[in-house]
This record gives structure tokens, sequence and C-alpha cells, in this order.
């Protein structure tokens, strides 16, 4: 009989204080008291993967740098994270469908350097925002941010006016996926002007408007 897994985690974390990284993804049996657990005992933590919400993590997890989230991670869980965890410098949370600017907006902290948003319904407002917040970022990615209707006429997911604020913020960009968004050649001439450093640049299936 299938039981769930909170009980051991909380086990787990009071036990054991001096955790810095945990991984739970796709640990089917446990519930987002399991991440209250990780929240309220781990005050070393610093890298933590999960599938659950992340509601609990506004209580503080101080430490923590790194989080890579499940498609389950809501605006909700963004606000919560960027309240309780002011040291991330690396966040992914790609195919995060509930993901829109406004949790974008919120976890627009200026430490980050690496994110990866591919795959969320961020549009070119919650571009801009970010890059406007966030100096240091050296790596994002935007795979597939077409907005809500990827099959849509309407451009409201990542285009060429966010990448221009993306470049004209973010001048220490290394690497940059852009595949599968309605950028043109707007788009990779902003890039060019406002980040020179440019190691990596990520353009499949980039269709334009």
């Amino acid at each position: 009989m299938l039981v769930n897994l909170n009980e051991g985690i909380k086990s787990l974390v009071t036990g054991c204080p001096g955790l810095t990284n945990i991984n739970v993804g796709g640990c089917k049996l446990l519930t987002d008291q399991s991440v209250a657990y990780v929240a309220s005992f781990c005050p070393e933590l610093t890298h933590f993967k999960t599938d659950q919400g992340l509601g609990a993590f506004i209580t503080g997890v101080p430490k923590l740098t790194n989080i890579k989230c499940s498609g389950n991670m809501t605006d909700e869980d963004a606000s919560s994270l960027a309240a309780g965890c002011p040291s991330l410098t690396k966040v992914q949370m790609c195919y995060c469908r509930k993901i829109t600017d406004v949790g974008v907006m919120a976890l627009a902290l200026s430490d980050l350097t690496h994110m990866d948003l591919s795959g969320t319904c961020i549009s070119d407002a919650g571009l801009t925002s970010l890059a406007a917040n966030c100096p240091k970022m050296v790596d994002i990615k935007l795979k597939g941010c077409k907005g809500k209707d990827p099959y849509s006429k309407e451009l409201d997911g990542v285009t060429d006016v966010g990448v221009a604020s993306l470049a004209a913020s973010c001048a220490k960009l290394t690497h940059v996926a852009l595949d599968d968004t309605y950028i043109t050649d707007a788009a990779l001439i902003s890039l060019a002007t406002g980040c020179p450093g440019l190691e990596s640049v990520n353009l499949d299936r980039c269709n334009g408007g």
C-alpha cells in the first residue's frame, strides 16, 4: 500500500540540520507538507529540487541559492520564494505553465545570475521587469515563451521588445536561449549591441511573428 513519505522527510531534516542539498524531484509520495518541513528545519540549505508547492518557503530559507521546480509552481509560489529566499542566484522553473509575469516580477532579485523560464507564460512585460532588476544575469533560457496560447496570432509571449530590454539591462549575459519564440532580426541586433560577451545563443525554431 502506497503511503506518503512526509514523516520520513521530517525525521531526515530534523535529524540532519546540516543538510545543504536536497533533491526530491519526482517523488510522488511527498506532499507540500514535506516542503514545509524542509523550510522549517534546514537553515543551511543552499540547493533544492522539488515538484511540490513552495508556499512554506515564505517563512525563510535565507541561504538558499539554487532551486529547481516542476510544472506545479505558481505565481504565489514564486512570491513566497522571493520573500523567504533573498540569496537566490539560480532559479529553474521550466514548463511551469502557471508562472506568468506576476511571478517573474516577484522573483526579480538583484543577485540572480541564472534563470530558466522555458515554457512559462511570461511576456515582454515580465522579461523587461526581470532585466531591469537583475543586472548580474549571465544565463537566461526563454525557450517556447509564447504566452498563454502558443497558437494565437497575438504575440503575447517574448518578442523583440522584451529581448531589447534584456540586452539593454543585462550586459553580462553569456548564454541566451530563445528557441521557439517570436523574435526576429531586431532581437539579434539588440543582443549584438548590448551583450558583447555572449558565448552561446540558441535560436532553434525561431519563426518570428
